[in-house]
């Protein structure tokens, strides 16, 4: 059996993360005046918030990850991140349904390039 403690600490602190690194779009936004700052705030907020939650919740004695914990952390962090960053395309500016929202997030962290939205000078700086 596997032990899931590791797995879902490690994804709940690389939640945490880019729940941090939602203060780039944030400054980016409240710097350009556009109030979809407050999206990235809050979904910043949640995604910290939630992924510490998490992360005390499953805390354990350091240990190296098994072979088996290690590719289901992968695919945890492939499955887990893009739905976190959905986040501000649902609750901001593009008010995107999260089909269209993981997508754009996917492409996002994978840096492909490819888009579901049909107008990007429409929408703000930050996003």
């Amino acid at each position: 059996m596997i032990a899931l403690r590791p797995v879902v600490n490690n994804t709940a602190k690389l939640v945490m993360a880019l729940g941090g690194m939602m203060a780039i779009p944030m400054a980016i936004d409240a710097w350009n005046r556009d109030p979809n700052w407050q999206v990235f705030a809050l979904s910043g907020v949640l995604l910290v918030l939630g992924g510490w939650m998490i992360q005390l919740a499953t805390r354990a004695a350091r240990a190296a990850l098994t072979m088996e914990q290690a590719f289901l952390l992968t695919a945890a962090i492939w499955l887990v991140l893009p739905i976190a960053g959905a986040l501000p395309f649902v609750l901001g500016a593009p008010q995107a349904s999260w089909t269209d929202a993981i997508f754009e997030a996917m492409s996002g962290m994978t840096t492909t390039g490819t888009t579901a939205f049909a107008s990007l000078d429409d929408l703000p700086r930050g996003a």
